[in-house]
C-alpha cells in the first residue's frame, strides 16, 4: 500500500485519543479514500466513462449545432427509476457479503421483478410491500444478502443450475443456518425473509422435499418469535402467507398457515356493498357444477372485479391493503377448493384454475411476474387438452369460450399459447364457432363470467385475433 493512502494522527497525550478533532479526521480519511478506491474500480468496469472514438466527437458536435444530442449511450443500462434497491447507495463502502457491483447488475436484469415476488417487489409503483418492509435491517444482513443473490442469479440465468448458482445457495443456507442455530431478535425478521427467498428459488425448481424442509424452518422461527413475545413487522407476514400459498399451489406442499391466522390480512364482505358480491349471469347458468364454496367465492371474485373496474391504484396503502387482503383471501380458499376437487373431474379443476388466474390478473399492481399466471395458465390447459375428446362440454360451450380465452390470454410461454389455439381449433370447434365470430361477440360471452374489459381486454383480444390466422 502506497505511504500516501495513510494519515498518520499524531496523539502526544492519552486524552488526544478521544479528541474529536481527531476522530473526525480520522473518519474524513476513511471515507475518502473508500470513495476513491469506487472509483477506480468503477474506471475499471467502464460505469461512469463511456467510451467514444474521436470520429464520434465529431459527428456528434456537428450534429450540437442543429439541435442538442446526447452522447452515445453506454452498452450497460442504467439504474431503473423504478427499483427500490440500489446498492451503491445503500452500501457506499462495498461492505456487502457480496458483490456489489454484480448484484446492481442483477437488480438492472429484466428478471428481476418475478425473482422475488412475492417476498417483496423490487418496483416501487405502489410503495407496498417493497425491500425495506419486509428487509428492516436493509442489506446489512449476509443470509438476506446472499439469498437475494440467489434469486436474482437464478431468475437471470432462466432457471439454469451452474457453479456460480450453487455456491451462491451453498452461502445463504450457511448463512440461514447459523441464523437459525442461535436467533437473534434483531434478525428475526431477515432470517425469514431470507428462506422465504429461498423457498422461491426452490418452488421454480420444483424441489418439492426442499421446500417443505424450509418452511418447517420457517414455522420454527415463528414459534420461537412466539415464545419470546417477537413482533413481526406487517411485511414479513405478508411474505410468509403468499411464499406459503405459492409453493402449496405449485409444489403440492402442506400449507403451515391458512388466510386466517394473521390479523393483517383479515378480510370480510362490505356489510354497505352487498350488491357487488353477485354470481355472474353465466356460472349461475351452469350452477350445478359448482359446490356451494366454489360459488361462495366465484361471488367474492366478481366483487374485487367491479371494485377494479370502478377503482384506480395511485399509492393509497389503504385502498391498496383492502385489496391484497380481499385477494389473499380468495386465492387461499380457491386453494383449498381445488386441493378438495376429484382429480378426475376436469371441468372443475379447470374452473378453479381459471378462477384462480382471473383473480390474480385482477390485481396484479403488486405482484406483477408471470410465476403463478403461467402455472394456472398451464393446470388450465392440461384440464382442456384432458377434456377435449369427450362430451363434457356438450351444453357448456359459452363455458368453455371463457375457459379458452382466458387460459390463452394469460399463458407462457408462447408454446402454451399456441397450445390453446389448437384447442380452440379442435374437436369442439364446431360447438363453439358461432360464439368466436367478432371480437364483440367473444367479449359478451366473457362478460357473463369473470372478465374485465379494462384489464383483460388488450390480452384477450391479441390471442382472439391469433386464433384467427391460424
Amino acid at each position: 500500500m502506497a505511504a500516501a493512502q495513510f494519515q498518520f494522527i499524531a496523539c502526544q497525550t492519552p486524552s488526544a485519543v478521544k479528541d474529536r478533532s481527531n476522530h473526525r479526521l480520522a473518519r474524513s480519511h476513511g471515507a475518502r479514500h473508500s470513495f476513491m478506491e469506487k472509483r477506480r474500480k468503477l474506471e475499471q468496469l467502464q460505469e461512469n466513462f463511456r467510451l467514444v472514438t474521436e470520429q464520434q466527437i465529431q459527428q456528434q458536435s456537428s450534429k450540437s449545432r442543429r439541435t442538442p444530442a446526447a452522447l452515445p449511450t453506454p452498452a450497460r443500462s442504467t439504474p431503473s427509476p423504478t427499483t427500490t434497491i440500489q446498492p451503491s447507495v445503500l452500501d457506499p463502502f462495498d461492505s456487502l457479503a457480496v458483490d456489489c457491483s454484480k448484484l446492481q447488475v442483477l437488480l438492472e436484469h429484466p428478471s428481476a421483478r418475478q425473482a422475488t415476488e412475492p417476498v417483496f417487489s423490487i418496483s416501487d409503483r405502489l410503495s407496498f410491500q417493497s425491500f425495506r418492509s419486509v428487509f428492516r435491517t436493509g442489506l446489512d444482513d449476509p443470509a438476506a444478502t446472499n439469498a437475494l443473490m440467489l434469486s436474482l442469479l437464478f431468475a437471470a440465468n432462466e432457471g439454469k443450475v451452474d457453479t456460480e448458482f450453487l455456491a451462491c445457495k451453498n452461502q445463504a443456507i450457511q448463512h440461514i443456518n447459523n441464523k437459525i442455530a442461535c436467533p437473534l431478535e434483531n434478525s428475526i425478521e431477515a432470517t425469514i425473509g431470507s428462506i422465504l427467498l429461498l423457498i422461491g428459488v426452490e418452488s421454480r425448481l420444483g424441489v418439492r422435499s426442499h421446500v417443505q424442509i424450509h418452511l418447517q424452518g420457517i414455522l420454527q422461527l415463528l414459534g420461537f418469535c412466539n415464545s419470546r413475545q417477537i413482533y413481526l413487522c406487517d411485511g414479513i407476514k405478508r411474505a410468509i402467507f403468499w411464499q406459503d400459498l405459492n409453493a402449496a399451489l405449485t409444489t403440492g406442499t402442506e400449507r403451515i398457515l391458512s388466510h386466517g391466522i394473521f390479523p393483517e390480512l383479515e378480510w370480510r364482505r362490505d356489510p354497505f356493498c352487498f350488491s357487488l358480491y353477485t354470481l355472474p349471469a353465466g356460472f349461475g347458468i351452469h350452477s350445478e357444477l359448482f359446490p356451494e364454496e366454489l360459488i361462495e367465492i366465484l361471488e367474492d371474485i366478481h366483487a374485487l372485479q367491479q371494485i377494479r373496474s370502478l377503482t384506480d391504484m395511485h399509492g393509497d396503502a389503504v385502498s391498496v391493503q383492502q385489496l391484497d387482503n380481499q385477494q389473499a383471501w380468495i386465492e387461499s380458499r380457491l386453494y383449498y377448493c381445488y386441493r378438495a376437487t376429484d382429480r378426475t373431474d376436469f371441468v372443475l379443476l379447470g374452473c378453479v384454475m381459471a378462477a384462480y388466474l382471473c383473480t390474480y390478473m385482477l390485481f396484479a399492481e403488486i405482484w406483477g411476474g408471470q410465476w403463478i399466471p403461467s402455472f394456472c395458465s398451464s393446470q388450465l390447459l392440461r384440464a382442456l387438452q384432458l377434456t377435449e375428446n369427450s362430451s363434457y362440454w356438450d351444453g357448456h360451450e359459452d363455458l368453455l369460450v371463457w375457459l379458452l380465452v382466458t387460459g390463452g390470454a394469460f399463458a407462457q410461454p408462447a408454446f402454451n399459447r399456441s397450445e390453446y389455439t389448437v384447442l380452440l381449433h379442435g374437436s369442439h370447434h364446431a360447438g363453439i364457432a358461432p360464439f368466436l365470430s367478432s371480437w364483440p361477440d367473444v367479449q359478451d360471452i366473457l362478460q357473463n363470467f369473470i372478465w374485465s374489459e379494462r384489464l383483460f381486454s388488450a390480452r384477450g383480444k391479441a390471442f382472439w385475433e391469433a386464433c384467427c390466422i391460424f
